[in-house]
């Protein structure tokens, strides 16, 4: 028995066959290893926020961190709903579109269309400014804006109180806040 084994591992072709057997052994378990734990695996949005002080891994929520995104999450939804050119108006109005809720955009859509057209044919440049963001209660904040409206000849400065409903909301890839507006209104002052 033993000359048997020394004759088939001293043979040079039985040798590489060998070898080539247990490689594609090997790179099969590799690969179906490799698959499996793909499969497995669960994709997750990690965000990492940055304030002043310190960089975290937003996973959780505190009141103070909770603060913060609320106060972030209202300005970039004015600056993209209260501010707009007639060049950039479409793409801001997507945008605030993905803060709102499905129900709230599909009821603001027609209008919101029909202002970007008339847009084309009236140009006017509207700027926003934040006077206050105030938290009247877990749902509701109000913020105070100063609006200047640019047109051809003149410039209107007024001011409007806008009052925002938020709920809590899962983050997307379109949506990476932990909020989404379900009802947006305002008043001039």
């Amino acid at each position: 028995m033993k000359p048997v084994i020394h004759y088939w591992l001293r043979s040079r072709f039985i040798r590489e066959e060998v070898l080539r057997l247990s490689l594609v052994i090997v790179l099969g378990l590799w690969a179906t290893s490799a698959t499996l734990i793909a499969v497995l695996k669960k994709n997750e949005t990690i965000l990492i926020g940055v304030a002043d002080d310190a960089s975290y891994i937003i996973s959780g929520s505190n009141e103070s961190l909770r603060r913060k995104e609320i106060v972030s999450f209202v300005r970039l939804f004015v600056a993209n709903y209260y501010e707009f050119t007639p060049t950039n108006h479409a793409e801001k109005i997507s945008r605030a579109g993905d803060a709102m809720a499905s129900a709230l955009w599909e009821s603001k859509r027609e209008e919101l269309k029909l202002f970007n057209e008339r847009l084309k044919t009236e140009p006017l440049v509207q700027t926003a400014k934040v006077l206050s963001i105030d938290l009247i209660d877990e749902e509701t904040i109000e913020v105070a804006l100063q609006i200047q409206i640019a047109k051809r000849i003149e410039t209107i400065l007024t001011n409007l109180k806008v009052t925002l409903k938020v709920r809590s909301h899962q983050r997307t890839d379109s949506n990476p806040w932990p909020f989404e507006i379900t009802e947006v209104s305002d008043a001039a002052l």
